[in-house]
């Protein structure tokens, strides 16, 4: 196990699956902690799951849950409130640099012989998180640095708010979501929601760069 932070700037590789909602107001503040409710403004949401075969500290898997922007002081953008990845070194460095509150799970991803992949996650102690079965479309663009990014998060954690860019390429796929099943009492249950569109990125390239940090507000 990784005992030490890793800093920025990463570059990262790998597949993503991303898919977006619009949540219903009462929804998503079931899974805002308290102190950044009344930030919340609401807007476009999303779970991912992320299977990075390359960055910084190593491959990787990531489950996480975005439901939508929130008023940094500035400006309204993205934050990620609940998230899983599969190794330690990636929880460590992820809070400590970009203030993303990372915990450990376990990850499977199968490809099966129909088209359809199946991605799973689960807890240590080996409860099912999540398990959602996607189709990737047939049409695959590319997406240059451009189109992709820069994209703004921003992340509070232990006093300090975290603004970072992030930018990369890919190729985008449409994306078949034909199964959702999810553990409520470890991630938020969006099997009752409508997506409002899904994608796949596959073959990605990401530079998460170094976060402007200020105290919290």
């Amino acid at each position: 196990m990784q005992d030490s932070v890793v800093p920025p700037p990463w570059k990262l590789t790998g597949d993503g699956y991303v898919i977006f909602y619009r949540f219903p107001r009462d929804f998503a503040l079931q899974f805002i902690p308290e102190a950044l409710q009344d930030r919340f403004r609401g807007g476009l949401g999303a779970l991912a799951f992320v299977d990075y075969k390359t960055s910084d500290v190593g491959g990787y898997r990531e489950l996480l849950f975005i439901p939508g922007r929130f008023d940094d002081g500035k400006k309204a953008r993205h934050s990620i409130t609940q998230i899983y990845v599969s190794t330690y070194s990636s929880v460590i460095s992820g809070r400590a640099n970009w203030g993303i509150p990372k915990e450990r799970a376990g990850f499977d991803l199968q490809m099966r012989t129909d088209g359809s992949d199946v991605l799973s996650a689960s807890a240590l102690n080996g409860d099912p998180i999540l398990e959602l079965i996607v189709r990737q479309g047939v049409i695959k663009l590319p997406i240059p640095h451009t189109r992709l990014c820069p994209i703004s998060i921003v992340q509070w954690w232990e006093g300090q708010q975290f603004n970072t860019r992030f930018w990369g390429s890919g190729r985008l796929s449409l994306l078949d979501v034909e199964g959702v099943q999810v553990n409520g009492a470890l991630f938020p249950d969006v099997s009752g929601q409508t997506p409002i569109g899904a994608f796949k990125i596959s073959d990605f390239s990401i530079v998460f760069n170094v976060p402007k940090t200020t105290p919290a507000p």
